[in-house]
């Protein structure tokens, strides 16, 4: 289709889509005389992309107020190293992408049996859905998202409305699930050797109970994962206090990394050490770092709180929906009897340490090596709580229990073909050993 020439036509009703279906079956056997079923479904869509440009630069140079800030007596000691630093930061003023949907499902189903025995159903429902992505620094972005389930046919029966009236009245019918979920992701350069990532992530659902109960209940929950992890290189890291100023360094970097970008590297705090002894330390200490890949962080905790069986009408506030505490600041349980409200919590922490490689020799490397704790907690309103931990471990001992703390690693030693003994049998002959053990308690 072509775009409109008018922008308020461009940025609304070219951005909306519509589809619809129709699904009519008729099905006869020898047991059923007839089953006819019809299925209709509609759905609106808008989506909009917001331009990449729309941000501001408030601390740039050009700017008044950094030349005013940054050359303040004292205070600009402090200030123009911290304004240099965020002088090219962009502030994002629009969100980065909206998308909406609005989809109506019609279920319209009878069966007659050849007894005569018959079985009708009808069900009509509506879903909405909300997603907004926003940017609001180029290393910290925000997704929300919003779900919301209605029965429409419960209002239609309960009042005897049909279509139209239910139309005319604008009603949205009876809400049985609502769900929110935010991902937010911030990814801050400290400096060129140290990248840490922040990942936060609380989903929240709100279900609806039985709508024929007397005492309407419904069931909440929350769901959050937290996540860090930063790699670190320490040739890098090395070199931050010192670099070596040899031929062999110098093509080794150019061979290196691209991810550490040399224009953000300062001059060594050590530089011009005379010492030789020093000097000889240093250079075998960044010759030894260069062996090692890299060296991955990461924690990760997961956390669910539950609670069942709750008055439908109160409101959960934003601290529970977010994940910050464990139960809503009022809660109120359902007494009806056969329906007492209950509660569970459970809890997930992994903390894991990785060196990917390390190369011993030209001809034997270390890889994956990994020391990770993971342990978890579960806390119900029917049960006895429950805990498990694990560790990398080397067991050690009759039964096992004075080993030692121990990541798990694989070994591999190639080229040994080129040993006469092996040389006259084999083409290829590689070594290969791998451990992994862990204590549980």
């Amino acid at each position: 289709s072509t775009r409109s020439k008018n922008w308020f036509s461009r940025i609304t009703f070219d951005r909306i889509s519509i589809n619809y279906s129709i699904i009519n079956s008729s099905n006869s056997t020898d047991k059923i005389l007839s089953d006819l079923s019809q299925n209709q479904d509609l759905g609106l869509n808008y989506s909009y992309n917001f331009s990449k440009d729309n941000f501001i630069i408030p601390f740039k140079e050009e700017l008044w107020f950094y030349q005013f800030i940054t050359n303040i007596p004292i205070l600009k000691f402090v200030a123009k190293p911290f304004f240099d630093k965020i002088s090219k930061t962009k502030v994002y003023y629009s969100p980065e992408k909206l998308s909406t949907n609005l989809s109506i499902s019609e279920s319209d189903k009878s069966k007659t049996m050849r007894t005569l025995v018959e079985e009708n159903s009808y069900s009509l429902d509506m879903n909405r859905s909300l997603s907004i992505t926003r940017k609001t620094f180029s290393n910290l972005k925000t997704t929300f998202q919003l779900n919301i389930a209605s029965d429409l046919y419960y209002n239609m029966d309960k009042n005897d409305w049909s279509k139209l009236d239910l139309l005319e009245n604008l009603n949205s019918g009876l809400v049985e699930n609502y769900s929110q979920t935010f991902s937010n992701t911030y990814a801050p350069e400290v400096s060129y050797w140290f990248k840490p990532t922040f990942k936060f992530n609380p989903s929240y659902t709100w279900s609806l109970g039985d709508p024929n109960d007397e005492i309407l209940t419904s069931s909440i929950k929350n769901t959050t994962n937290f996540e860090t992890s930063f790699n670190i290189i320490p040739k890098d890291l090395v070199e931050v206090f010192y670099k070596p100023s040899s031929g062999t360094s110098s093509k080794k970097k150019k061979r290196g990394r691209s991810s550490s970008s040399s224009s953000n590297r300062k001059d060594p705090l050590l530089k011009d050490v005379k010492n030789p002894f020093v000097k000889s330390l240093l250079d075998n200490t960044h010759k030894i770092m260069t062996k090692f890949s890299k060296i991955q962080f990461r924690y990760d905790y997961s956390g669910s709180h539950s609670h069942n069986h709750i008055l439908s009408n109160q409101n959960i506030d934003y601290m529970f929906r977010l994940g910050l505490s464990e139960s809503p600041s009022t809660l109120i349980y359902s007494s009806e009897e056969g329906k007492s409200g209950g509660f569970s919590h459970s809890y997930s922490y992994d903390y894991k340490i990785t060196i990917p490689s390390i190369s011993l020799i030209n001809s034997i490397s270390l890889t994956s090596l990994e020391f990770k704790i993971d342990s978890s907690k579960s806390i119900s309103s029917s049960g006895i709580p429950t805990s498990s931990k694990s560790t990398s471990y080397l067991p050690l001992g009759l039964y096992g229990n004075k080993g030692i703390y121990l990541p798990s690693w694989n070994l591999s030693w190639s080229g040994l073909e080129k040993i006469e003994v092996i040389k006259k049998y084999f083409k290829s002959f590689k070594f290969s050993h791998s451990y992994k053990g862990q204590k549980h308690s």
